[in-house]
């Protein structure tokens, strides 16, 4: 196999890539087929190391990356065509675009090992830019989205190491358990250590998490005995969600599913991001009207819009049974494209709904009626790792308000919530997910579901908040020690591999 990939034409090499590529997307949410990623992974990988030329090397990192990204985001065209008239221009514009720049993450790599000299320096090169990567996409660009580890999430039980690893150091993980099937197949002496050694990582992970899960306490009956929620997922399409004409309507149906046939146990009402889907400091009225619905001490949180002055914001509020209005956040990490213009030259071109949103000021913890402390993240605020909560231990759940009506029946509501659940494991605390169409669902502190309602229904979830780990995961109180262990060990490897090659390159030269 490896020699038919390295005797292959530049384009039969170019469509291996994309191929391989679009087949690693299938491994994403809500399809989970590994299988197909560990075999693209060998496609990537034999290709990397019988490349020859940088630039060619690059043409089949972005091969590979736009078919990865285009298909396991394909779903981002679904937003442009809510409202046809003034999108659907963008819509065969934004996804290649999209693709192309992420691919770049995969293309650069594979360009920079293309002259190395053996196996070893490029898989150890390859790994390490690849992780460097991904890191960067995450914490540098701000789009942490469809890292290839996310195929990993078929189980919770494969999951668990991220309480200490993290997102970064337990994508590493992934990425050499990928890329050593190919250089077991390269190296054939090797073969055998190689290919157990790649096995040995995921089934470390199963291990891990199983032993974890056996030993984690019940959560049916580990929660906050007067935190009673009732999360509202009133399945609004995002259509009706923009006409005027259908405001009332909407507000009805909010209000129809909340108060119907409450439990006397539940005080507190979660509606989704911007449920209140207007500018709630021009409706003080409708502030009193929501509040006189609640039960004695009760509690209504809710996405709203809301000016600033002369700015705008996606905000969470609290409304109290006597009226009174109670801020929780404003949304800081904003949607690219979507909320804001990354680059200000697009501020000045026409049709790009909500480039005007202003961020908030940051995460804090609040605290309302009976409800422990909280932090609030707002849509995509929830896929950022290590950045969901204030500093300290204060933050006792999370709380996830999404809309992810925009996308309709696709697979990217399944993707943003699979991702939801690594926030709640790696902190150890409870997360409480409020989506308009879905998927709304309650996670406890080791990620497991406690509630779900699917995509696409109309429903409520009735719950008690669960409590936090009792100790802090090793992740949330040393958030990169193990990455940049790991990246340190892994230079090293690269740079001791690197130079041996080269030592015995020079030797046969001579």
């Amino acid at each position: 196999m490896y020699k038919k990939i390295a005797q292959s034409s530049a384009r039969q090499r170019l469509l291996l890539a994309l191929i391989a590529g679009g087949a690693a997307s299938t491994a994403l949410p809500p399809l989970y087929l590994l299988p197909l990623l560990y075999g693209a992974f060998v496609t990537l990988g034999l290709l990397a190391f019988s490349a020859s030329h940088p630039r060619q090397s690059f043409n089949e990192g972005f091969a590979f990356g736009f078919g990865y990204f285009a298909l396991g985001m394909y779903w981002i065209t679904s937003a442009m065509l809510v409202e046809p008239n003034m999108h659907n221009w963008l819509a065969p514009i934004a996804l290649p675009f999209i693709a192309s720049v992420l691919a770049i993450a995969i293309a650069l790599p594979m360009a920079c090992i293309a002259q190395l000299p053996r196996p070893w320096s490029r898989f150890f090169g390859l790994l390490l830019l690849l992780s460097l990567g991904e890191w960067l996409r995450g914490h540098l660009f701000q789009f942490p989205w469809n890292n290839f580890s996310q195929s990993f999430g078929f189980g919770n039980f494969m999951l668990q190491p991220l309480a200490v690893l993290g997102r970064d150091s337990y994508s590493l993980l992934v990425l050499a358990s990928l890329l050593l099937v190919p250089l077991a197949i390269v190296l054939p002496k090797r073969r055998l250590l190689l290919a157990g050694t790649a096995t040995a990582i995921p089934m470390l992970f199963a291990i891990w998490g199983l032993v974890r899960l056996d030993q984690a306490p019940d959560s049916h009956y580990n929660f906050w005995s007067n935190a009673g929620v009732r999360i509202v997922q009133p399945n609004i399409r995002q259509e009706d969600k923009l006409n005027p004409e259908l405001a009332g309507q909407n507000l009805t149906k909010l209000i129809d599913l909340s108060f119907t046939d409450l439990p006397g146990w539940i005080g507190h009402i979660i509606w989704p991001e911007s449920a209140l889907h207007l500018n709630i400091d021009a409706y003080p009225k409708l502030q009193q009207d929501l509040g006189s619905l609640l039960p004695a001490g009760g509690v209504l949180i809710t996405g709203t819009l809301r000016y600033q002055g002369k700015q705008f914001r996606n905000s969470v509020i609290a409304i109290h049974d006597s009226g009174s209005r109670q801020l929780l956040h404003d949304k800081v990490k904003l949607v690219p494209f979507g909320e804001y213009a990354p680059l200000p030259i697009l501020n000045s071109i026409a049709g790009i709904r909500g480039v005007d949103f202003t961020p908030g000021d940051g995460l804090s913890n609040q605290r309302v009626g009976l409800l422990p402390y909280f932090s609030t993240l707002i849509c995509y605020e929830s896929i950022f790792s290590a950045e969901v909560k204030p500093q300290g231990r204060e933050t006792q759940w999370l709380l996830n308000l999404t809309n992810d009506g925009w996308f309709g029946q696709t697979a990217g509501p399944y993707q943003h919530m699979a991702i939801s659940r690594w926030r709640a494991i790696e902190e150890g605390l409870p997360l409480i997910r409020a989506a308009n169409t879905g998927i709304s669902v309650v996670f406890d502190a080791h990620g497991r579901i406690l509630s779900e309602r699917a995509l696409g229904i109309a429903s409520t979830i009735n719950i008690r908040i669960p409590k936090p780990l009792a100790t802090p995961t090793f992740f949330s109180q040393h958030p990169y020690t193990i990455w940049i262990v790991l990246l340190l060990a892994l230079t090293l490897a690269f740079v001791a591999s690197w130079f041996r090659e080269a030592k015995l390159k020079l030797r046969f030269e001579l």
